[in-house]
């Protein structure tokens, strides 16, 4: 789960990821689709270290293109300045207006809902409840929705975004809690945004289109989203809460009895439910001056609305008010959602009661048919921000460069020698998983020539001193090789072994090439520290397992946090991340008497295997080796 929800248990509801990540620089399709969640967070906010490229949405596109070359006039040569505009005029026209108008539609949708998340602030206040929940707090007896990860809850709203980066909201399967749960948006549908469903028997406010809160006034319309629920026991048929991207909903409403449809790739169900009341929901809105702590003193105003479903007329009233405020006097736009974003709507003032006459079921199915229609069409004429590599502005003259790849068997890496020599991707094409989390500076897999974290080795540029490749009768290999100072060189060798392609090996030394002298020929203490950061696609369904030199099993789970092995309860030369519900592992086997120690550590979505070798002084007779490889096994 997301650290937010956390803090929203411990009490600190005010909480949100720094959109686009801290370290390193984003791309233009996580910026946008990270944009789309983190809109819907308690907090809002695009945030990075110092040093990074900027990241303001419109620096992704064209904006960004002529404020980075404009500072380049005065600094580079002509020949370089060519290369660099070259490469930002590819990158904009891939990415100019999509990654900006995705963020601009994200935005929009969190000013559309401030009304109901400072309403959840206010109930943050009263009762300690999260802003912000994991899925399963819909239903804490449905043990399979503490695997999801792909979606949150902003009260009765659930935020559900596609984790693929090649495919859309539209194109992942939704899993839900029990119940129904509407979809709906605010005309606003795009494969980059997050889907929004709203659970059945709540009712949420919500406000007009802002471009920021000093355009708000009490006295702006105000709207109503209302899914209606029941009171009734459900029939005994148990449904499927696995929606696929063309699952369809609906309501259609037959005198006192409601009956909910659902049809999907996977399931086929109907809940019929017997009502005392035929269908109801409710909801609250907190409104005060926005500033200070009057409220305290009973200076706001927390409205208790109520819509209850009879004879065909949905009824929406006041139920109850609570603080000393005067309500504004303003319109109150009512939308009853019927599926599929299909909904009728009324418009009255608010505070007064307000009665809409449901349509007869043909006039639902073709309202629900129509908005499904609609629907798709969006989706399909909507551009999805494209795949590109990240553009640095810290290393402009590396925009020329590309990483080098390797592939041949089962796997394709990509290499950036001119940044630590990192392996920056790991795809494993039978099952088409990237192992790998990193960005071009920052993360993948990594080597240190000390204990320390980011030591020499790490960002040093590193040369190529041999290539061979897969047409040529040998392997497909690549040895690199980097200066860690003090006479010392971090060499690699990384090959796929033409008799062995479902595997590729990493050969590494710390080796002494011209230490002084004066130390008589050995170096200063130094480790040669493998430092991989994985990504866990699933990451409550992963474990390390391995067998230590002395026998004994161990499973490590990512709540143990970091685990170090040493001695006798070192894996026996080899040890495997497995991911259950991918049902692939992938093993990691290496030279047990090279290895001195192996750490894991246990990150947000990430794990670390290290293998580190003993701590020595190194001479040309003695280097430091590790000889390690990478297999995925079926499990």
């Amino acid at each position: 789960m997301h650290p937010s929800y956390f803090l929203g248990l411990s009490g600190q509801p005010l909480s949100g990821p720094d959109i686009g990540g801290f370290a390193g620089n984003a791309t233009p399709k996580l910026f946008g689709r990270w944009m789309g969640v983190g809109a819907m967070f308690p907090f809002c906010r695009g945030h990075s270290e110092s040093g990074t490229a900027d990241h303001e949405p419109w620096c992704f596109g064209e904006e960004g293109k002529f404020s980075v070359t404009i500072c380049l006039l005065s600094t580079f040569s002509f020949k370089l300045i060519v290369q660099v505009c070259n490469a930002f005029d590819m990158f904009a026209a891939m990415c100019e207006p999509m990654c900006e108008e995705v963020c601009r539609l994200a935005l929009l949708r969190r000013y559309r809902l401030i009304p109901h998340i400072y309403t959840l602030f206010y109930m943050a206040h009263k009762k300690g409840t999260p802003v912000a929940a994991p899925t399963f707090f819909a239903d804490s007896k449905d043990p399979s929705l503490r695997r999801v990860e792909n979606s949150f809850l902003l009260g009765p709203v659930l935020i559900h975004a596609s984790i693929v980066p090649v495919r859309g909201s539209d194109q992942v399967q939704h899993v839900l809690p029990r119940g129904i749960w509407l979809r709906f948006d605010f005309d606003d549908p795009h494969p980059d945004l997050p889907t929004l469903y709203m659970q059945g028997g709540s009712i949420i406010p919500v406000g007009p289109p802002m471009q920021h809160l000093g355009e708000a006034n009490p006295a702006n319309d105000l709207s109503l989203i209302i899914a209606l629920g029941e009171d009734g026991n459900f029939s005994s048929h148990e449904p499927c809460n696995v929606l696929s991207p063309m699952a369809r909903w609906g309501i259609v409403f037959r005198g006192i009895l409601v009956i909910v449809f659902r049809f999907s790739d996977y399931c086929v169900d109907k809940w019929s439910v017997s009502l005392s009341y035929p269908g109801k929901a409710e909801g609250v809105f907190f409104e005060d001056d926005g500033d200070g702590d009057e409220f305290n003193q009973g200076e706001y105003l927390l409205t208790h609305y109520f819509a209850e479903l009879q004879s065909s007329v949905v009824t929406v009233k006041v139920s109850k008010t609570e603080g000393s405020w005067r309500r504004p006097v303003r319109r109150l736009h009512v939308q009853i959602l019927l599926g599929e974003g299909a909904m009728v709507d009324a418009w009255g003032t608010d505070g007064e009661v307000i009665q809409i006459m449901m349509p007869s079921e043909p006039e639902v199915s073709t309202l629900i048919s129509t908005s499904e229609k609609q629907y798709k069409t969006r989706m399909e004429s909507a551009k999805p921000i494209p795949e590109v590599d990240e553009v640095s502005e810290q290393k402009i003259g590396e925009l020329s460069k590309t990483p080098i790849e390797l592939k041949s068997g089962d796997w394709l890496l990509k290499l950036v020698p001119w940044i630590g020599g990192r392996i920056i991707s790991m795809t494993h094409l039978p099952s088409g998983t990237q192992w790998l989390h990193s960005r071009v500076e920052v993360d993948g897999y990594e080597e240190y020539g000390g204990v320390e974290y980011r030591s020499s080795g790490c960002t040093e540029e590193y040369a190529v001193i041999e290539r061979n490749l897969e047409q040529d009768e040998g392997n497909e290999s690549l040895k690199l090789e980097g200066d860690i100072g003090g006479g010392l060189v971090l060499q690699r060798q990384i090959a796929i072994p033409k008799d062995d392609p479902n595997v590729f090996r990493i050969d590494s030394g710390i080796l002494a090439k011209n230490v002084g002298a004066g130390s008589g020929g050995y170096s200063r203490l130094v480790c040669l520290r493998v430092h991989p950061m994985f990504t866990l696609l699933h990451p409550t369904e992963v474990f390390v397992t391995f067998v230590s030199v002395n026998g004994s099993n161990h499973e490590v789970w990512p709540e143990s946090g970091e685990q170090l092995f040493e001695g006798d309860l070192r894996p026996n030369g080899e040890w495997m991340l497995v991911d259950k519900c991918s049902g692939l592992g992938l093993v990691n086997r290496f030279n047990v008497n090279e290895v001195y120690k192996c750490l894991i550590h246990w990150g947000t979505g990430t794990v670390n295997l290290e293998l580190w070798s003993e701590q020595r002084p190194v001479s040309k007779e003695s280097p430091l080796r590790i000889s390690h490889a990478y297999e995925v096994r079926a499990i």
